[in-house]
């Protein structure tokens, strides 16, 4: 085939900035493949620009490691790729799926068949622990785990970046692993989209303003208190049951009793959607106050369990730099438990707010809807006669297709009985039929002529 076309595959990590990479590779579509660089879609085909995010992370979800066929499923796209590169001159091509570093999916065995066939680059970016379990939890973390402690347990060693990139360098080579600190200081001009670009050698400029947006804001600490709070069912219930209870001196009527706690019903349980829709990032914050996600011993251990891989890596990708000032340990915590009434003050904000939040949706409908029936009352003043004139020129033309249609009855029913009467009646122009010859019968003269000579023929 040639020069081998050089293929960027960039495996992760998560909370490390993919969709912010993914955008970037949308937005300059045209311009990469213009200097030669092949996008692709997420079912790991050429890209047609009708989707948002230039990710094949889904691709790769179905080459599960229970998949049978992965491997084979693969190769057959990936040399359908290469195949379309070489037809429109492409020479380099770039992947982006940040749960290809997941070790425990084996999804570097996909890659071994290939690796003789192309150039390759890896490009990781990881972050300094502290800040990736915090974003992970107030992300994924609370919405499916009830209990903090046994969370970080079980998940303390997800984050190792030098063990996530062995089986990488073992396929490829170490010359070809790039590892990047997601760290606006040792980003090139402190900005996520213009270091990838630099990693994948991308020459032309970059829309700074656009690119580098960040895709996936979390949640303030404190608003994640709360939720965590809500989140126990109990909990949940019993703040229905005090709200419904303080509203009933309140509220004399009944029906209106009946419509808020059928409210809070709806309203409380789905206060994570609500909240991952508006993003209130300052929610439930005092701007003097600056609550951390996890208590101060979880801060310690982190900074004990990953020093040594992050000095190895520190050593290797920014010699000359110290560990703790790439992956700084967090000695300023501020930690502290928010009090049962807190808790119940802030769920109760929560609560309401959302409320409000649904109030504001519905009257926001009414008045769509009040302005399409002043709209359409105003059209109607305005232009009656001639939507008058439009009825009854639409009740003439109805009236015509009858009268059509009654006449073409008509004359249908007129041909079949003409038909009918052809079939099962006589004609009434018979055809000429030959006369019969006339036998006269004898006269009684003749008759005794031929006796008197019967007679003497006999007597002879």
């Amino acid at each position: 085939m040639g020069n081998k076309p050089t293929i960027y595959v960039h495996i992760g990590a998560g909370k490390t900035g993919s969709s912010t990479i993914q955008r970037f590779l949308k937005m300059h579509e045209d311009r990469l493949q213009q200097a030669g660089y092949l996008i692709f879609n997420s079912t790991f085909q050429p890209h047609t620009g009708n989707e948002v995010l230039s990710i094949q992370q889904h691709f790769f979800e179905t080459l599960h490691i229970n998949n049978p066929d992965r491997v084979g499923i693969f190769v057959q796209q990936f040399m359908a790729n290469l195949q379309y590169m070489q037809q429109h001159g492409y020479k380099a091509a770039v992947i982006s799926a940040e749960n290809l570093i997941n070790d425990w999916e084996h999804f570097i065995d996909l890659f071994i068949p290939v690796v003789d066939l192309c150039e390759w680059k890896i490009i990781m970016y990881v972050r300094n622990q502290p800040q990736y379990f915090e974003s992970a939890w107030k992300e994924w973390g609370y919405l499916h785990n009830t209990n903090m402690h046994k969370w970080f347990e079980e998940g303390l060693g997800i984050a190792n970046w030098t063990k996530l990139m062995a089986p990488w360098e073992q396929t490829f080579g170490s010359e070809h692993m790039i590892m990047r600190v997601l760290d606006k200081r040792f980003l090139y001009k402190g900005s996520l989209a213009s270091d990838f670009a630099r990693m994948i050698k991308v020459s032309f400029q970059i829309h700074e303003d656009t690119s580098n947006l960040v895709m996936n804001k979390s949640l303030s600490n404190r608003t994640v208190r709360v939720l965590e709070y809500l989140r126990d069912e109990n909990v949940i219930a019993a703040e229905r049951e005090r709200v419904y209870a303080e509203a009933r001196p309140v509220e004399s009527d009944s029906a209106r009793r009946v419509e808020l706690r059928m409210r809070l019903n709806k309203i409380v349980p789905n206060y994570k959607n609500l909240l991952n829709r508006t993003k209130p990032t300052i929610a439930f914050d005092d701007p003097e106050e600056m609550i951390d996600v996890f208590p101060a011993e979880f801060y310690v251990r982190i900074h004990q369990t990953y020093y040594e891989s992050n000095r190895a890596i520190v050593e290797r990708f920014y010699p000359g730099v110290s560990v703790d000032d790439i992956f700084p340990p967090k000695t300023k915590i501020n930690f502290r438990q928010l009090s049962e009434s807190e808790l119940q003050r802030h769920a109760l904000r929560l609560s309401f707010e959302n409320m409000r939040i649904i109030e504001q949706m519905v009257s926001a409908q009414e008045d769509t809807q009040e302005a399409m029936r002043i709209d359409v009352q105003q059209l109607r003043t305005e232009h009656g006669s001639q939507i008058a004139h439009l009825w009854h020129a639409q009740q003439m033309i109805q009236q015509q297709i009858v009268a059509l249609q009654q006449a073409h009855q008509t004359t249908l029913l007129s041909k079949m009985r003409r038909i009918i009467s052809r079939v099962f009646k006589p004609n009434a122009r018979k055809t000429r039929q030959p006369v019969p010859a006339v036998v006269t019968a004898a006269s009684p003269r003749t008759e005794e002529l031929r006796l008197t000579q019967l007679r003497q023929h006999t007597s002879q």
